[in-house]
């Protein structure tokens, strides 16, 4: 459905995004994560013809997005960031007004039933919440049944129900062969949505696969250390160099480190025969903060 191959934007000498490569399979709901500045919305802008990247292609369905732009975003819904709408139009207003700039057949009753504002149908938008007004935006992503939905951060401003609702409403899209691709900074509702996820950092793809794959690649470890602030701090770099480089960092006076299960031991033993007192050291479920926070840690 999706191929991004070696995407790349300059701004002067800084690479917002720097050789970005993954595809994605027809049905599947991928996250696309990162921190700030990471070039999620730079990447996605760039597979929406909205950005004009320095090198690389998207393919759409075997479609080039910059040489077959119409061809190739025929099949697309996509809310990149907030959503443009008519203040003095009404929910069901501004979809027939989407709908005939696209020139798409359009049931706004029932898309607004779908995100659930069909109470709001005939209310003015400039009454709407935040939160309703970024439902709007995702009916507006659905005009025209596309095949493949681009969302960035499409739960901002959505209450802990609406976050709910929409992860059942992208469930049920996948279900009926629809592609999705979001960005999100809920990691806890990222792990539960997804099939797979892509890690961007400092414009770079630094992880990508199914989460179970992710997280099954390592246990999450706590170790306390006795001793100061300098001794945590030489312990800490020990962990990170063991094992030929072990993603750790400090937490609330702990290494918290991501490393195989059946390497604890090994590690415990490395760190008394250095020197170090542990005074405890235990393992904990990974989720895919953990493994995002580990993996982001340098920056």
């Amino acid at each position: 459905m999706l191929q991004v191959e070696n995407l790349t934007k300059l701004y002067g000498a800084k690479a917002a995004v720097d050789a970005v490569s993954f595809q994605i399979e027809a049905g599947m709901i991928v996250g696309l994560l990162g921190p700030n500045g990471a070039g999620k919305t730079t990447t996605l802008a760039m597979m929406l013809h909205l950005v004009r990247p320095t090198s690389g292609r998207v393919l759409i369905n075997g479609a080039d997005v910059w040489q077959q732009p119409q061809q190739a975003l025929r099949s697309v819904g996509a809310l990149i960031e907030t959503p443009a709408l008519y203040p003095y139009l009404t929910g069901a207003e501004n979809l027939r007004v989407w709908a005939l700039h696209a020139g798409v057949a359009a049931d706004p009753a029932a898309l607004l039933q779908q995100v659930g504002l069909h109470e709001a149908a005939n209310q003015r938008v400039e009454t709407f919440s935040q939160g309703m007004k970024q439902r709007l935006g995702l009916a507006q992503a659905l005009l025209g049944d596309p095949q493949l939905i681009i969302l960035d951060e499409p739960t901002v401003g959505i209450d802990p129900r609406g976050v709910v609702e929409l992860r059942q409403l992208l469930h049920q899209l996948a279900s009926n062969q629809r592609t999705i691709l979001f960005s999100s900074h809920q990691l806890a509702e990222v792990q539960q949505i997804c099939d797979q996820v892509l890690i961007l950092n400092q414009g770079r793809c630094v992880a990508q696969g199914a989460v179970a794959e992710l997280l099954g690649s390592g246990g999450r470890v706590l170790i306390r250390i006795e001793g100061d602030a300098a001794t945590l701090e030489r312990a800490l770099a020990q962990v990170r160099a063991w094992g030929g480089g072990t993603k750790a960092r400090l937490l609330d006076g702990r290494i918290d480190a991501l490393l195989p299960a059946d390497q604890t031991a090994a590690l415990n033993h490395a760190l008394v025969t250095g020197g170090f007192a542990v005074a405890e050291l235990y393992s904990a479920a990974p989720s895919l903060e953990d493994f995002f926070l580990h993996l982001t840690a340098e920056a």
